[in-house]
């Protein structure tokens, strides 16, 4: 999939070696797109079937409670593995010829997949700038595993009391995981029809679809409530880990039910949860078909607030337990990429939930009050605002560009605040240096032999583990084309069968001569043609 890391010995350089251009084969925007949306929803319900396995393993003390699950060595391996495979199979169908999203080349533009130019956000976090389709791969690894993190912290209770309570919390992560993991399936499927024709519906709660999907989303909304009732209503709320009050936030779907309030009784708390899986799911969807639909940025971008517990008369008030969020792995992509560091997020007090079962008949969400999702305004420093704020490689509103701000060379362009990458670096010997000198041996003629002059060699760079400055380690592959080839650098691509002339294409080289001979520079297509030559 990505060319290895490369290391470049440098001896006595022939530039009169040929390097055939290939044309350049653009993926399919289509292919790509379904398969943007295809990898997503396996990444996710890869990622939450890792940690939800380990979490009950916590609540059933098959682990200890303070594990951390997103280092802990087999989830951490499941979970690096489903990013692996998420990133390959992005760069399979949108890397073009060599499968390599990182090479932007051979990549369709960002504006045929109708993705927009920064990564649309989830809470505060996943705003990255989209020009490959590497930073589509970026943004929904982020998007999808800030939204799990926060789903799983609020399924999972610690320490319970008894096997009953053990029992009642593992069923609560495991019937609601699954559920997360079906309706991320089933809108998946809809969608995907919708991409390869096979109707023209919207897949957004309750639309049409391909009207399959709202039976799919149903059916498992009702296993997850028997699942959860089978197991807890032996169980008194009280004993059970789990927030006094549920946070308000808003299903981005056509009902826009609000979310919020006390947890009374094992209905609320089903509800609550029911709520959360709602939101993250339809939240990490849309993110992933822009083209039918937009973001919904008004409910999925906002940070949520965190609600004031109330106490009810049917359950002891208890403080609501204090957890961090497992902090996110790096997960390596690759054997030759490491993926972006997702954002570390902290769990509030009462974790974040999701809206009503947008599937369930109107009167199953007719005994919950709307309440009005609460304004928060995240901590953002904005880019452009005049100054070079921490954070940020250059800001061209100052003035500052990426040479002035970070001490890169004058060809870094400055976008969004930051400093990209290179995808090219050129290498130039100085003859006149003293120390640029060839030692090929200990005597004679090849030692202390000064490098030619004009010398550049130009190597294109991929697989950065780095989006911008510091781009950390880089793949070399190369030599290619140096920039200026044929006018101030040494122009390294020629014909085979005649190295003085320079190429571009196969045509170039057409029609073959005879080099020498008695025949010399006369047209040929054999080498019989060309006698002694």
């Amino acid at each position: 999939m990505h060319y290895a890391a490369r290391r470049l010995l440098v001896g006595t350089l022939s530039l009169a070696a040929v390097v055939a251009l290939a044309t350049i084969a653009h993926a399919d925007p289509v292919k790509c797109q379904r398969s943007i949306l295809k990898e997503s929803g396996k990444f996710a319900q890869a990622r939450m079937k890792a940690l939800q396995k380990c979490e009950e393993s916590k609540v059933k003390g098959k682990l200890p409670n303070a594990t951390v699950c997103t280092t802990e060595p087999k989830t951490f391996a499941s979970l690096s593995k489903a990013a692996t495979k998420f990133a390959a199979g992005i760069d399979k169908a949108c890397g073009g010829a060599d499968k390599d999203c990182t090479s932007a080349g051979d990549n369709d533009p960002i504006a045929s997949l109708s993705w927009p130019g920064v990564c649309p956000g989830f809470e505060g976090a996943c705003t990255n700038a989209i020009s490959t389709c590497d930073d589509i791969t970026q943004c929904l690894l982020c998007i999808n595993t800030n939204a799990i993190a926060q789903a799983i912290s609020l399924y999972y209770g610690s320490n319970p009391s008894s096997d009953a309570v053990s029992k009642c919390e593992a069923a609560i992560g495991k019937a609601t995981s699954a559920f997360f993991a079906s309706k991320t399936k089933a809108l998946g499927k809809c969608w995907d029809a919708r991409y390869n024709g096979k109707h023209s519906a919207s897949c957004v709660p309750n639309a049409v679809g391909d009207t399959k999907y709202l039976a799919a989303i149903q059916k498992a909304e009702d296993k997850k409530v028997a699942a959860i009732h089978k197991a807890c209503d032996s169980v008194a709320l009280s004993a059970i880990d789990f927030p006094s009050s549920c946070p308000n936030v808003t299903v981005p779907d056509s009902t826009l039910q609000a979310c919020g309030g006390p947890i009374a009784n094992l209905d609320d708390l089903i509800d609550c949860v029911d709520c959360v899986t709602e939101f993250k799911v339809d939240c990490a969807v849309p993110a992933a078909v822009p083209t039918f639909v937009p973001y919904p940025a008004g409910q999925c971008v906002p940070v949520p607030a965190t609600p004031t517990p109330t106490t009810t008369a049917t359950r002891t008030a208890t403080p609501t337990p204090t957890r961090t969020a497992t902090p996110t792995p790096t997960a390596t992509v690759t054997a030759t990429r490491t993926a972006t560091p997702t954002p570390v997020v902290t769990a509030t007090p009462t974790r974040t939930p999701t809206p009503t079962q947008t599937a369930l008949p109107a009167t199953a969400t007719a005994t919950r009050t709307a309440t009005p999702t609460p304004t928060a305004t995240a901590t953002v420093i904005p880019c452009g605002n005049g100054a070079l704020d921490p954070g940020e490689d250059c800001d061209l509103s100052a003035g500052i560009t990426c040479q002035a701000g970070s001490n890169t060379g004058a060809g870094f362009a400055c976008t969004s605040c930051q400093c990209a990458c290179p995808t090219k670096v050129t290498f130039a010997g100085n003859p006149t240096d003293p120390a640029s000198v060839l030692d090929t041996g200990w005597t004679g003629i090849s030692h202390r032999a000064p490098i030619i002059s004009n010398g550049e060699v130009t190597v294109s760079l991929t697989g950065c583990t780095g989006s911008s400055r510091p781009c950390g380690t880089c793949n070399v592959v190369g030599p290619i084309l140096n920039p200026q080839a044929g006018t101030g650098q040494i122009d390294n691509r020629r014909c085979t069968n005649d190295t003085s002339r320079r190429c571009s294409v196969d045509a170039t080289c057409t029609p073959r001569n005879c080099l020498g001979g008695s025949n010399h520079n006369a047209v040929c297509t054999t080498d019989s043609q060309c006698p002694s030559g």
